[in-house]
């Protein structure tokens, strides 16, 4: 979509340095650009890029402006910036309303006229679709589930009985959501199945990646709140909480019954154990193991190979005197 840049900078409040009649109507990356793209530089970057780029402009902060050799917009935080504009240039394509043929839907389901059912749907009994909303090839809808406003599910998605989605949600292709927890219990030999009857219940602008699962609750429901963003392959357990805009990277899991605070932020291969609460504003980092619960907001890390059982305790409580065996021996 062409604009000029004196029309980004109203839309987003961007001091403009350089021809307001530049006309954008791409993004690129800055080593890749052309005359009419849009680039964005980070302080962190080589500032070799940013001098030799041919882009029509670069958003960035006031301090590197003087190393660039085109019109740019001046902000505090370029990559905030940049994601606000790319979504501007590159709106989502209007879906118009409509059941593919194919599309197998209960009899009591109610399904908004401006929905948009693809190739292969399946819709069971007494499931709810609201408004502008997109359900991709070979999806299934459980009974009794609801799927708010403007949200968007993709191809090949299963969504289990009795799962409520809110408004603006983005479940990307694969995803599970309300499959059976694991919950079992031993009688001698034998695995004793536990039923899982709750459901699960997903806020309003909750994003969840390719192939991810989240599993219903065993009474009451597992909640995942609003603005929640789960990258690709996480899985999370059965009655897990997790805080509005908390959000996990790729290959993350959270056990059962644990309760994630607001505003968190788990790495790449995070796991936390079940039946734990972490509080409000706790980054964990990639790979970590959280086995305690977490009551105090921070940064937290810990990677450590597995080993005996006995062996582990031991040393674990070593290591946690170790700062105080040090001061010791300095002093």
């Amino acid at each position: 979509m062409p604009v000029k840049l004196s029309e980004l900078a109203n839309l987003f409040g961007c001091k403009l340095e350089g021809n307001p009649n530049q006309v954008i109507d791409s993004i690129s990356t800055l080593e890749n650009a052309k005359e009419n793209s849009l680039c964005f530089f980070l302080d962190s970057s080589n500032i070799d890029i940013l001098s030799s780029t041919r882009a029509g402009c670069v958003i960035l902060t006031e301090s590197k402006k003087n190393s660039c050799p085109t019109s740019c917009l001046l902000v505090s935080d370029p990559y905030l910036t940049y994601a606000k504009v790319a979504s501007y240039l590159y709106p989502p394509p209007k879906l118009d309303g409509g059941n593919h043929e194919s599309a197998s839907i209960s009899g009591d389901a109610r399904i908004s006229s401006s929905a948009k059912l693809s190739e292969n749907v399946v819709i069971r009994d007494n499931v709810v679709i609201g408004d502008n909303v997109f359900i991709g090839p070979n999806t299934v809808i459980g009974s009794n589930s609801c799927i708010a406003n403007k949200s968007i599910i993709s191809e090949n998605v299963t969504i289990k009985n009795n799962v409520k989605i809110g408004e603006r949600c983005y479940l990307h292709s694969g995803c599970v959501i309300g499959s059976d927890g694991f919950g079992f219990v031993i009688e001698g030999d034998e695995w004793i199945p536990v039923p899982q009857i709750g459901g699960v219940k997903i806020g309003s602008d909750v994003e969840i990646g390719a192939n991810s699962t989240i599993d219903c609750g065993t009474i009451e429901d597992t909640i995942i709140s609003k603005g929640v963003k789960i990258d690709n392959l996480v899985h999370i357990g059965h009655n897990v909480k997790i805080g509005q805009f908390t959000a996990i990277a790729g290959c993350g899991a959270i056990a059962g019954s644990t309760v994630i605070g607001k505003r968190c932020r788990l790495g790449g291969g995070a796991s936390v154990l079940g039946h734990l609460d972490i509080t409000d504003d706790v980054f964990i980092n990639a790979r970590s193991t959280v086995t305690k619960s977490i009551y105090n907001p921070g940064v937290y890390s810990g990677i450590i190979p597995a080993q005996s059982a006995n062996i582990w305790k031991r040393n674990l409580v070593r290591l946690k005197n170790l700062d105080k065996l040090f001061k010791n021996y300095k002093s």
